[in-house]
C-alpha cells in the first residue's frame, strides 16, 4: 500500500503545479543495487482516471492506483530479492518513440529504508535547479504523510499551499514597501535648484534647461489657477510629441489638477468620450492640435502652450504662490479599454505614483547621466513615467518627433545619444545592434519578451523587464537584469508592492509555489479605482482577503487593499520570489504591447450588425507563413450548445452579411484605436460553448490556429473588378515582401492590416517602398490601407529602358585630341582621362556662382571617425566608393566645345594629414576650386585638442546634391561593413546618362514652353531689391516647425500645399494675384531608368508662376497648382540662365526675390559614420541666390519651414507663417 500512496501523492504534487487534469505520468520500478540495476516494471498513471473530479478521497484514489500496478509488480518481482525503488517522472511521453519529452523529465527515486521514506533525484535535466527538486521532494513528503494519516481526505484539499509554500510566500511578501507621501513635481523643482542650467529636455522642437522647465511649468500653473482651475479639476492635455508636453504635465501637477493625457492619433470619438467622462472645461493644447481640441470640446476653454504663452511674464522675477498639493490628490487619469465599449478611467494619486516611482527608479537605474527616450504614446501611462522619472533623477529626456518615432527611431536615438529606452519587445526588434550597444539599459514591457531576444540584446546592454497594469501605477515588478543565464524570463519580484498569486476563480485561496494563478498587487502603489464606476472598482480592488489578515506562523497578518490584475503568473523555479508571466485569465489581452479588452471590440461590432449575428474577438496564432499573434473576430449565425459535438468549420457569409461586415469594420475603425481593429473576420458554422454557458475560447483559438488568413473566403471582401495597375503591382510586391505572402494573392481591394500587417509592419513597409522607389509614410499606410488607395498615395514615374551612352560620345572633338587638351588643363597624363562630356545647365550655373562666393557652393563635411573603425579601413572604404563613382573623380574644363566640360579622371584620393581641426577648416575655406582643379578634397585630422580623429570632406556642389549625398554615405557604410562596395562596378545609371537625357530634350519645345508660361509675368517682385546687380548674402535663419496631419481622402501632396500657401503669402505683400518665385526641385521625377540612384547634382531651379483666382475653392486652387508643376516636369532642366533668355518677361520672372526648396526626407545622413545631423538640410539655406529662401524639410508628418534673410530684409524677420492644414 505504501507505493500506492507514493504514486497518488506524486499525482497530486504534479496537479498542484501543472494544473493539467488530462495528463498521464510515468512510473518505473527498478532494482537499487548498482551492480545488478535493472528495470522491473513501468507504467503510466492518468490524472483524470485516478483523481476523477477532485472530489475523490485518498482511499478511493489509492484503490484505482492499485489496479494499475498489482499485476506488473506481482509478475516482475518474483525473482528479485534485492531492494527496489520507485522512480517518479514529471513527464510522460506521448508514445514509446517519443524520447525527447522523456529526456526533459525529472525523475525522483523513492524508496523506504529503516521505516523512513527516502527521496533523491535519479535523472535530472540540465534546466532543473536544486530548488525545484527540493520543492518537489518537500511537497511529495508532505502529501504522503497527509495521505497516510487521513485516508478520508478529499483530493481538492491538497491543492492549497503547504506549510513550506506559505513559509516561502510570506518570506517574499512579509514587508510592505514604503509609502512616499510627497509629490514628484516638488522633486523636479529641487533638481532645478541643484542644476538650473543643465539640459532637462532635448526635443526635436528645441531644448529646455531644468530652470526653464521649472519656471515655465510654474507660470503655466499660475495661468491655470487664474483661469479658475482648482484642486483635482480634470485637465486634458492634447499634444504631439513635444518639449511643451512635459511643461504642461508638471504645470497641472503644480496647480493641483488631474491631468488627462490625450494622444491625437486616437479616434475623435474616443477622445470626445474621455473629455465627457471627466467633464472637461479647460484643455491645454499645442498650436498644432488646436483644431482637433476644438472638435473634442467645442465649447471648451483652451490654453495654447508655446513660447509666446509666457510673453507677458518676461519681466516676471518672483514665482507666483501656488497652493501646496496634498499627496492624496489625484495626479492623473489614464484611460484603458472597457468591456462595455466605453473606455474606463484609472485614477492615480500623487502618493501612489511617488511610492511607485522611487523604488522603480532605483531598480531601473535612473541617474543624473540618464538620457531617456520618450517613445511611448501619450495614450499610455509609461509616457508619464518617462517624463517624471527622468527629470526627478536629474537626467535628460530625449523626445523625437512623431515622424522619427515611427519611421527612423534608430537615427533619432543616435543623434540624441539616448542611453536608456523603454520599449515593447516588438519595437526593440527594429533597433540596430549598434544602437542597442550604445544603451546603458534597455527596458522591455507591455508584452512577453522571448529568451532568445533577451539573450541577444543582453550581450550589448543591460536588459530590464518591467510589468504593471495602469491600475497599479505603471510598474509593480522589475527584473533589473533579465539577461541572466536562464532558460526562462521573469518580470522580476515586487517593486514598491507585494505580489500574491491566488486561485484565478477564488481570490480567497493562495496558490502553491510553482503553480499558475492570478497576480494580485498590494501596497501604496495601488491606484484609486475607476472613474465614476464604483461597481467595477469594487470588483477589481479587493479589501482584506482572509489569508492576508490571518498571516502565517511567524508572520503576523495585516489588512490591505489589493488589485486583481487578471494576469496569470507563477513564482520562478528558484528562491528569488520573481514572477514568470503566463498570460491573461479573461478576455483582456495584450497584443504587441497594447492592452485590449476583447469585449469592447465585440460591443462595437454588435452595435453595427444584425442581432442574430454572434461575434467573438480573440487573439490567435494563425496557420501560414506569417506566424504571429493576430487579433481576429469569429462570426457565426448562432451559438452552439455544450453538448454540440460538431466540428468547427469555415462557412461562406451571405452577400448581404459580408457587405455589412465591411461597413461595420469601417465604422469601428472610427471609434477604436488602430491596435484594436481586427486583422481578419473568420466566418464559422457556430460559436462553441462550455457547460457553464461561457464561450469556449480555447476551442476557438485552437481552431483559429488551423486557419490560413490569406485563404479566407473572398466574399468578406469586395471582388476585384479590374486588373492591377503597374503601380499597384509594384506596391503589392512590397506588401508581399513585408507580410511574407504570395503577391499573386493580393488584390486591389485587399487591406494591408487584414493580411497580417500592424504598426510595426507599416514601419517596415515604408523602408521596403523606398527600396522600390516609392514614397510612402506610416501615416499614409494607415490612412490608405487598401492596395488601390495606397497606390494613389505614392508617387512614381515610368522609366525608359536603359540605353548605353559611349564614352566621349557627347563632344565634337576627337577623343584623342580632347584627352590631350584636357590633360593639359588638369595637369595629368592622357591615359588618366576616362571620359569627357558637357556640364548640365545647373552645373554651369553652380560653378559660375561659386567664382563669386565660395561659401554656398563648396561644402565642408566633417566626420568624427568612430573609435571602433580603423583609420586604414576608413580610407579604403572611401577609396572604394570613389572608384565606383565617376562623378567624384570629375573636374571641369573649358575645351574646344562651347560651354564647360566634365573631365572624369582615373585617379585615387590624395589624403592630407593635419593636427588642428579648427585651423584646417579655416585654411581650407580660403582655398577655391577652379577649372582643371580637383573638386573634392579629403583630409585626416588627428586633432590635438580633443584627441579624436576627424575626416574633412570638402566638395563642390557641381559633384553632388542633397539627394545623392546619402547615397554616397550609404556606400561608405557598406564598404566599411563588407570591406568594399558590394558592386565593384559603377552604377548602371550615372551622371553621364543624365547629361545625355538633358541634351536630348527638345530645346525648341523647352523654349516655347517657358516663353508661353512666363508671358506677361511682370508683376511686382517680393522682396524688392536695391538694384538688379544686388547680390544677396543671407545671414539670418528663422526656423519654424509645422506639423500637418494627414487627412483621409485629401488628394494633394504636401509640396503642393506649401507652394499654394507661399503663393498666397507672397500675393499679400505684392498686392497682386500673379505670383512668381524660384523653386529648386530634386530633378529626379523624369523618365530615366535608375535616376533615383544617380550620384550628381540633378537639382533643377525653375520659376514657379501661380495665378490666384480668388473665386475658386481651395481644392480647385490646389488642383491647378499641382497640375501646373506636373506640366513643368519635362522642361525643368533648361537652366535659369537659359530660361531668362527666351523673353524679356521671362528675364523679369527669373529675378524673383524668393526661392523655395522642398527637401525630401533623408534616408541616411551618416550619423553613425560621425557626420553631424542636419548638415544637408541647413546647407540648402545657404545654397541659394535669393534674398529670402524658404527651405522646407518635408517629412511624413509635416514640414519644417526655414527662412534666410539678408541684412537688407532683416525688418521682415518677425513675420511668421500662418499655415492652416487642409481639412476635409
Amino acid at each position: 500500500m505504501k507505493d500506492e500512496f507514493l504514486l497518488l501523492s506524486w499525482l497530486i504534487v504534479l496537479l498542484r503545479i501543472k494544473e493539467d487534469r488530462q495528463a498521464s505520468y510515468r512510473w518505473i520500478y527498478q532494482t537499487r543495487e548498482p551492480e545488478i540495476e535493472s528495470e522491473l516494471a513501468r507504467g503510466e498513471l492518468s490524472t483524470i482516471e485516478v483523481l476523477g473530479n477532485l472530489k475523490s478521497t485518498v482511499g478511493q484514489a489509492t484503490a484505482v492506483i492499485s489496479k494499475y500496478i498489482t499485476s506488473a509488480v506481482s509478475q516482475s518481482f518474483e525473482r528479485y530479492s534485492t531492494p527496489v525503488s520507485l522512480l517518479l517522472s514529471t513527464e510522460c511521453p506521448l508514445n514509446e518513440n517519443n524520447q525527447a519529452k522523456d529526456e526533459s523529465a525529472l525523475y525522483l527515486e523513492t524508496y523506504y529504508m529503516n521505516g523512513h521514506l527516502r527521496i533523491r533525484p535519479a535523472r535530472t535535466p540540465k534546466n532543473v535547479s536544486q530548488y525545484v527538486i527540493t520543492q518537489y521532494a518537500e511537497a511529495l513528503s508532505h502529501t504522503v504523510r497527509t495521505c497516510i494519516s487521513n485516508y478520508d481526505a478529499v483530493i481538492e484539499d491538497f491543492l492549497h499551499p503547504f506549510p513550506h509554500d506559505m513559509d516561502q510566500i510570506w518570506q517574499w511578501n512579509h514587508f510592505l514597501p514604503q509609502t512616499y507621501d510627497c509629490c514628484m513635481h516638488d522633486i523636479v523643482s529641487g533638481r532645478a535648484q541643484e542644476s538650473p542650467n543643465k539640459v532637462a529636455i532635448l526635443s526635436w522642437d528645441g531644448s529646455l534647461t531644468y530652470a526653464e522647465v521649472d519656471r515655465y511649468s510654474s507660470l503655466l500653473a499660475f495661468l491655470l489657477r487664474e483661469r479658475g482651475v482648482e484642486a483635482q479639476d480634470f485637465l486634458p492635455l492634447c499634444f504631439e510629441k513635444s518639449k511643451w508636453t512635459v511643461v504642461a504635465v508638471l504645470a497641472v501637477m503644480k496647480a493641483g489638477g488631474t491631468m488627462v493625457l490625450m494622444d491625437p492619433a486616437l479616434p475623435i470619438a474616443r477622445l470626445r468620450n474621455m473629455a465627457e467622462q471627466v467633464n472637461a472645461k479647460t484643455v491645454v493644447v499645442s498650436r498644432n492640435q488646436y483644431n482637433l481640441a476644438t472638435d473634442i470640446l467645442p465649447h471648451g476653454d483652451f490654453i495654447i502652450l508655446e513660447a509666446d504663452t509666457f510673453a507677458r511674464f518676461e519681466d516676471f522675477v518672483a514665482f507666483p504662490d501656488l497652493p501646496a498639493v496634498h499627496p492624496s490628490t489625484l495626479m492623473y487619469i489614464i484611460f484603458t479599454s472597457g468591456s462595455t465599449g466605453t473606455p474606463k478611467g484609472v485614477q492615480v494619486s500623487h502618493r501612489s505614483y511617488s511610492s511607485s516611482a522611487f523604488p522603480r527608479a532605483k531598480a531601473v537605474g535612473y541617474n543624473t547621466n540618464s538620457r531617456v527616450l520618450d517613445f511611448a504614446s501619450y495614450a499610455f501611462d509609461v509616457s508619464i513615467d518617462s517624463m517624471i522619472l527622468t527629470l526627478a533623477n536629474g537626467g535628460c529626456l530625449c523626445i523625437p518627433s512623431d515622424e522619427d518615432r515611427l519611421n527612423d527611431i534608430n537615427t533619432a536615438m543616435r543623434s540624441m545619444k539616448v542611453n536608456y529606452a523603454g520599449l515593447t519587445p516588438s519595437v526593440a526588434r527594429i533597433l540596430d545592434l549598434d544602437v542597442i550597444a550604445s544603451l546603458e539599459g534597455l527596458g522591455l514591457g507591455g508584452e512577453a519578451a522571448s529568451v532568445n531576444d533577451v539573450a541577444l540584446w543582453g550581450q550589448h546592454a543591460r536588459i530590464i523587464i518591467g510589468y504593471g497594469p495602469c491600475e497599479c501605477t505603471i510598474g509593480c515588478t522589475v527584473n533589473s537584469n533579465a539577461a541572466a543565464n536562464r532558460d526562462y524570463i521573469t518580470i522580476g519580484p515586487g517593486n514598491g508592492a507585494a505580489i500574491w498569486i491566488v486561485d484565478p476563480d477564488d481570490h480567497e485561496s493562495l496558490m502553491p509555489v510553482g503553480a499558475v494563478g492570478e497576480l494580485l498587487v498590494e501596497g501604496p502603489i495601488v491606484g484609486q479605482g475607476y472613474l465614476n464606476d464604483p461597481e467595477k472598482t469594487a470588483a477589481a480592488f479587493i479589501q482584506d482577503p482572509s489569508w492576508l489578515v490571518s498571516g502565517h506562523d511567524q508572520h503576523s497578518g495585516r489588512q490591505g487593499r489589493l488589485y486583481k490584475t487578471g494576469d496569470l503568473g507563477k513564482y520562478a523555479p528558484d528562491s528569488s520570489g520573481e514572477i514568470i508571466f503566463m498570460g491573461r485569465k479573461d478576455t483582456q489581452v495584450k497584443l504587441r504591447g497594447q492592452r485590449i479588452e476583447l469585449g469592447e471590440i465585440e460591443s462595437q461590432l454588435k452595435a453595427r450588425l444584425p442581432s442574430e449575428t454572434s461575434v467573438i474577438s480573440e487573439v490567435i496564432t494563425p496557420a501560414g507563413p506569417a506566424i504571429q499573434p493576430t487579433l481576429v473576430v469569429f462570426i457565426a449565425q448562432h451559438v452552439g450548445k455544450a453538448s454540440d459535438n460538431r466540428q468547427l468549420d469555415l462557412v461562406r457569409l451571405s452577400g448581404d452579411l459580408g457587405e455589412t461586415m465591411l461597413k461595420a469594420n469601417i465604422e469601428v475603425a472610427k471609434v477604436l484605436p488602430r491596435y484594436m481593429i481586427p486583422t481578419a473576420y473568420i466566418p464559422i458554422n457556430f460559436i462553441p460553448t462550455l457547460i457553464s454557458g461561457k464561450i469556449d475560447r480555447k476551442r476557438l483559438r485552437e481552431f483559429g490556429s488551423t486557419v490560413d488568413l490569406k485563404q479566407l473566403d473572398k466574399n468578406v471582401k469586395s471582388p476585384a473588378t479590374r486588373a492591377l495597375s503597374d503601380l499597384e503591382q509594384r506596391l503589392r510586391h512590397a506588401w508581399a515582401f513585408i507580410l511574407n505572402l504570395d503577391p499573386e494573392e493580393i488584390t486591389q481591394e485587399d487591406n494591408f492590416f487584414a493580411l497580417g500587417g500592424n504598426s510595426l509592419a507599416a514601419m517596415r513597409l515604408v523602408s521596403a517602398c523606398r527600396d522600390r522607389g516609392l514614397d510612402l509614410s506610416v501615416t499614409g499606410t494607415f490612412a490608405n490601407p487598401t492596395l488601390s488607395e495606397m497606390a494613389n498615395a505614392v508617387f512614381i514615374c515610368d522609366y525608359d529602358a536603359k540605353i548605353t551612352v559611349p564614352e566621349f560620345s557627347m563632344i565634337s572633338q576627337l577623343a584623342d585630341s580632347a584627352r590631350l587638351e584636357a590633360s593639359r588643363v588638369c595637369g595629368t597624363n592622357e591615359a588618366a582621362i576616362e571620359d569627357i562630356y558637357p556640364c548640365t545647365p545647373t552645373q554651369e550655373s553652380l560653378f559660375t556662382f561659386s567664382l563669386k562666393s565660395t561659401k554656398p557652393y563648396i561644402a565642408q563635411r566633417v566626420a568624427c571617425i568612430p573609435p571602433n573603425i580603423n583609420l586604414e579601413q576608413w580610407k579604403q572604404a572611401w577609396e572604394s566608393v570613389v572608384d565606383v563613382s565617376p562623378i567624384l573623380r570629375t573636374r571641369l574644363a573649358q575645351l574646344q566645345d562651347p560651354g564647360l566640360q566634365q573631365v572624369v579622371l582615373k585617379e585615387k584620393i590624395l589624403w592630407k594629414h593635419f593636427t588642428d581641426l579648427h585651423q584646417y577648416l579655416e585654411d581650407d575655406k580660403a582655398i577655391g576650386m577652379n577649372l582643371g582643379e580637383s573638386l573634392a578634397r579629403y583630409a585626416i585630422v588627428n586633432n590635438t585638442g580633443d584627441g579624436k580623429q576627424y575626416m574633412v570632406w570638402t566638395v563642390h556642389h557641381v559633384l553632388y546634391d542633397g539627394w545623392s549625398e546619402p547615397i554616397i554615405l550609404e556606400k561608405v557604410r557598406e564598404a566599411l561593413q563588407h570591406g568594399s562596395v558590394l558592386s565593384h562596378q559603377p552604377a548602371l545609371t550615372t551622371m553621364r546618362d543624365f547629361v545625355k537625357y538633358v541634351r536630348d530634350t527638345d530645346q525648341i519645345a523647352m523654349q516655347e514652353f517657358w516663353r508661353k508660361e512666363l508671358d506677361g509675368a511682370i508683376g511686382a517682385q517680393f522682396p524688392r531689391l536695391p538694384s538688379r546687380d544686388f547680390l544677396p548674402n543671407p545671414d539670418t535663419i528663422f526656423e519654424y516647425q509645422i506639423t500637418i496631419k494627414s487627412t483621409i481622402g485629401f488628394p494633394f501632396t504636401l509640396a503642393t500645399v506649401i507652394r499654394g500657401a507661399w503663393a498666397l503669402v507672397a500675393s499679400q505683400y505684392t498686392h497682386g494675384d500673379d505670383v512668381v518665385f524660384g523653386e529648386t526641385l530634386t530633378g529626379r521625377d523624369i523618365p530615366l531608368l535608375g535616376v533615383e540612384s544617380v550620384i550628381g547634382p540633378l537639382i533643377a531651379t525653375v520659376p514657379i508662376r501661380i495665378r490666384i483666382d480668388r473665386t475658386k475653392s481651395v481644392n480647385e486652387y490646389l488642383k491647378a497648382v499641382q497640375q501646373a508643376i506636373l506640366a513643368r516636369t519635362p522642361y525643368q532642366h533648361m537652366g535659369m540662365q537659359n530660361i531668362r533668355k527666351v523673353h524679356p518677361d521671362a528675364q523679369h520672372a527669373c529675378e524673383a526675390g524668393t526661392g523655395l526648396v522642398i527637401q525630401p526626407e533623408l534616408e541616411y545622413d551618416g550619423i553613425d559614420l560621425g557626420f553631424a545631423h542636419g548638415d544637408v538640410v541647413r546647407e540648402a539655406l545657404y545654397f541659394n541666390p535669393y534674398p529670402i529662401m524658404l527651405a522646407c524639410d518635408q517629412t511624413n508628418a509635416g514640414a519644417t519651414r526655414d527662412s534666410l534673410f539678408t541684412p537688407y530684409e532683416r525688418s521682415r524677420e518677425k513675420s511668421r507663417p500662418n499655415i492652416v492644414p487642409p481639412r476635409s
